[in-house]
């Protein structure tokens, strides 16, 4: 067994996600080159030592850390230990923009990337690990309403994002254009 790379797309078209497993069994493999994509991606290092190579530095990721990696940000994740597992969601926030805060607000969206927002963030929490367990056992037990569920669980990955301000939310935008 060398590289598995599992992705699950759910069959709940609104939801503009998907989620997917990577199980590594030798030392630097590189789980895919330097890439960027326009989904925000929540990469969970599950077991093992990873490293996300940014072009500006590589840090390394160990079991329980979490990277936050901006749209549009080029980047490459390699399993620099043997046996690493890691899980990590793709998020399209355009539709939960529209949805979540309205389509005035719209404009958030093309900040993701601009220079209020950090390109990527590294760090522990236990909630968002959590919430990630949820979507994966919702997505495997399909439970009535399992739809419904996984929405509001990547709502609250949203609201966590926007109240530590991961995404710049339009209020500090405001703030920030009437100061110049």
């Amino acid at each position: 067994m060398n590289n598995i790379n599992e992705i699950i797309v759910p069959n709940i078209p609104e939801l503009s996600f998907s989620v997917n497993f990577v199980n590594v069994d030798k030392n630097t493999t590189v789980l895919r080159g330097r890439h960027f994509h326009k989904e925000f991606e929540i990469f969970r290092i599950d077991d093992g030592v990873m490293q996300l190579n940014s072009g500006e530095e590589n840090l390394e990721l160990r079991s329980g850390d979490v990277a936050f990696i901006n749209s549009f940000y080029i980047h490459e994740i390699k399993a620099i230990s043997s046996k690493c597992k890691a899980t990590y969601i793709q998020i399209d926030l355009q539709p939960y923009i529209n949805v979540f805060l309205g389509r005035e607000d719209n404009f958030l969206y093309h900040y993701i990337n601009s220079q209020y927002s950090e390109k990527y963030r590294v760090f522990r929490d236990e909630k968002i690990s959590n919430i990630i367990s949820d979507i994966l056992n919702e997505l495997t037990l399909k439970d009535n309403f399992y739809d419904m569920q996984i929405k509001s669980y990547i709502y609250q990955l949203i609201v966590y994002m926007l109240r530590y301000n991961f995404i710049t939310n339009h209020k500090r935008l405001d703030i920030k254009s009437n100061e110049k």
